[in-house]
C-alpha cells in the first residue's frame, strides 16, 4: 500500500507546492483513492509532479465539508470521469466561521451526477479499506 501526501500546509522540496488544506493519494493492490482534495486544484499540480495519473483514480473519499478538504473536488472531477465520490450526508450542509464567512462545500449536481455515494454506515471500499460516516479506516 502507498500513501502519498499531495497537499499539506508545507513542503520540503521546491518541486512541490503547499497550501492550507489536505489531500492524500492512497494506492492498494486493487484501488486508487484520493482522500480529500485540498482547498484548490494545486494538488493536481503536485500529483503530476509525482507521476500520479489523476484520470486513473477509482474513488474520492471526503473527510468533511470544509473548503480546505474539498475545494479541489470539481477540478478533479473535470479531469477524472470514473471515480465515485464517498462522503457523509452532511458534506454539503452550509458551514460558516465565526466571522460568518462561508467555509463549506458548494453542491455541483452536474459534476456529481451518478458519482456521489453517501456513507451512512460502514462502507467497504477495498479488502483493506473501510469508510465510516466520520472517518476512513485502513486495515493493516
Amino acid at each position: 500500500m502507498k500513501i502519498i501526501t499531495l497537499i499539506d500546509n508545507l513542503v520540503y522540496t521546491n518541486k512541490l507546492v503547499a497550501e492550507h488544506g489536505l489531500s492524500m493519494y492512497i494506492e492498494t493492490t486493487n484501488l486508487k483513492i484520493l482522500f480529500d482534495t485540498g482547498q484548490s486544484s494545486l494538488f493536481l499540480q503536485n500529483a503530476k509532479t509525482l507521476g500520479i495519473a489523476i484520470e486513473e483514480i477509482d474513488a474520492v473519499v471526503l473527510s468533511h465539508g470544509h473548503y480546505d478538504h474539498t475545494g479541489g473536488l470539481y477540478k478533479f472531477l473535470e479531469q477524472n470521469d470514473i471515480a465515485k465520490v464517498y462522503a457523509k450526508q452532511a458534506i454539503f450542509t452550509p458551514k460558516y466561521n465565526k466571522e460568518h464567512h462561508f467555509i463549506g462545500t458548494e453542491l455541483n449536481e452536474a459534476l456529481l451526477h451518478e458519482r456521489l455515494v453517501f456513507v451512512n454506515s460502514i462502507t467497504k471500499l477495498d479488502d483493506d479499506i473501510l469508510s465510516f460516516p466520520t472517518f476512513l479506516y485502513i486495515i493493516r
